[in-house]
């Protein structure tokens, strides 16, 4: 038996939390040398240019290095987004994926002038299959918006804090 490694299980998450989205696709992931890559494309120009600016462009797991490349028109990394900005591109990624809901902009504490951007997603799983031997059904298993701030870029101070629904 074969278990998944890190990167494979990377992988697996983003393909599972953004395929959910019927306008995005996620390639499977190919190796070059201790490099990995995965693309993300999206049908919808605006939100390929909105995944472009939320995603990390790489994820390091020891010398391994996932590069995550978004594919279509104007998709480079944008920096220094205010925290508007930051919660529009959020919301232009994600609106129609089932795991998210809104983003809300607000101080983190009372009474400060620093804006936190808080994505706020479902409360649900996203689950895939990744040889994981602690589930009786070798899925991985993430609470969506744990699985989503593993694959979106801190933007300094302002977040993004991803956040779950709350229940009842």
């Amino acid at each position: 038996m074969q278990l998944s490694p890190p990167w494979w299980t990377f992988h697996g998450l983003v393909a599972a939390a953004l395929g959910a989205d019927h306008e995005v696709k996620v390639s499977t992931l190919t190796q070059h040398g201790s490099k990995y890559s995965m693309q993300v494309s999206a049908t919808n120009p605006a939100k390929a240019h909105a995944l472009a600016a939320v995603l990390v462009q790489s994820q390091q797991f020891g010398n391994i290095t996932v590069q995550v490349t978004v594919q279509g028109q104007n998709t480079s990394a944008e920096t220094g987004l205010t925290p508007t900005q930051l919660a529009e591109q959020l919301n232009t990624a994600f609106k129609g994926n089932p795991y998210f809901i809104r983003t809300e902009v607000r101080p983190l504490w009372p009474g400060r002038p620093n804006a936190v951007v808080y994505p706020i997603f479902a409360a649900k799983v996203v689950q895939f299959f990744n040889d994981d031997l602690s589930d009786y059904y070798n899925n991985y298993n993430a609470v969506a918006a744990d699985g989503f701030a593993q694959m979106l870029q801190a933007h300094g101070t302002m977040g993004p804090m991803c956040s779950t629904e709350k229940i009842g």
